[in-house]
């Protein structure tokens, strides 16, 4: 595995969408990612054209200026705990079943191979690549073609209304001035997008100098093409 370390100052926390929704003004904010290189092959020979960063986890630790009203962050719901990439192996032998120590959120549970492929989701019998939940059993059920197999399992579990915020899945966008361009050129912006993100934690206020700030941490997770985080440059007012 390897490891890399961002950090920046001001900037903003928007929600990826259609049309991303701002959440909050930033103090500054850090990314630490764990991740493997993954090889993207040519269609026209065996040699790989490129090498991206993933699959892997990585955490984004900001501390916040202001949360805008109305957010995921601010409005009332149902805090969770959440467990991450905990590794498991399929039995080799019926019923195929892994079970939970605790009771996973069905809609947070994500099933995927330490190479970064995601598995389905099935109601019924499962197939070849796709798995079945049975929230009351705390049990994953797979198929005997996916017998051996190792795979990384997260998901959010448990609920209490003491916290003004829930953990569920998001994608992120950090955006903050890029350093060490010309000064006399034209501002820009570093941007840095997060497809799968969890809040793992959000801390009360606290004053610093004259200002009242805020704590919030994120969880990353590989999306589905084995990215951590997208990075681009972009000018102001493009």
């Amino acid at each position: 595995m390897k490891r890399a370390y961002y950090t920046g100052g001001v900037g903003e926390l928007f929600l990826t969408g259609e049309e991303p929704v701002k959440l909050a003004d930033l103090e500054e904010a850090s990314l630490l990612l764990d991740y493997s290189l993954r090889p993207i092959g040519s269609e026209r020979d065996d040699f790989p054209v490129a090498v991206i960063r993933g699959p892997g986890t990585g955490t984004v630790s900001c501390v916040v200026r202001g949360f805008l009203e109305g957010g995921p962050l601010t409005s009332q719901g149902q805090a969770r705990a959440f467990t991450r990439a905990v590794r498991f192996t399929v039995p080799s032998e019926e019923p195929f079943r892994i079970n939970l120590a605790e009771e996973a959120i069905s809609e947070s549970l994500v099933i995927e191979t330490p190479e970064g492929d995601a598995f389905g989701r099935t109601e019924g019998i499962p197939t070849p690549g796709k798995a079945s939940y049975r929230p009351a059993e705390r049990a994953i059920y797979f198929s005997q073609e996916d017998a051996g197999r190792e795979i990384l399992l997260s998901y959010a579990y448990g609920e209490t209304n003491s916290e003004p915020w829930r953990s569920r899945e998001m994608g992120l966008i950090l955006v903050f001035p890029a350093l060490g361009r010309d000064p006399s050129g034209d501002p820009a912006f570093r941007v840095i997008e997060a497809r799968r993100a969890v809040l793992s934690s959000f801390s009360e206020e606290f004053v610093s100098g004259r200002e009242t700030l805020a704590r919030a941490s994120f969880v990353l997770l590989a999306d589905e093409d084995g990215f951590l985080v997208r990075e681009r440059t972009v000018e102001a007012g493009s």
